[in-house]
């Protein structure tokens, strides 16, 4: 198991940045103040998930685990160079 405190917390712009250098793009908005971004995982399955956007969000340990989950990325590879 890793522990997060092992990484830096990241705020939503940060996220955003990483996840762009990872190939995930926002794709649209969604309801209210959420987008939809979609990406390529690993193994070139297109995958999906929903971050809020338009306020400081920093996501704590589980939404951040259940992002990357929908994105197919563990904790190495997201923060992989």
């Amino acid at each position: 198991m890793i522990s997060m405190s092992n990484y830096p917390t990241l705020n939503d712009r940060q996220l955003r940045k990483r996840l762009r250098q990872k190939g995930f793009y926002c794709d649209r908005s969604a309801k209210g103040s959420h987008e939809i971004w979609c990406g390529e995982d690993t193994e070139g399955r297109l995958r999906t998930t929903i971050l809020p956007r338009g306020h400081d969000f920093s996501p704590d340990y589980a939404t951040f685990r259940n992002i990357l989950k929908d994105l197919g990325l563990s904790i190495k590879e997201f923060y992989k160079d």
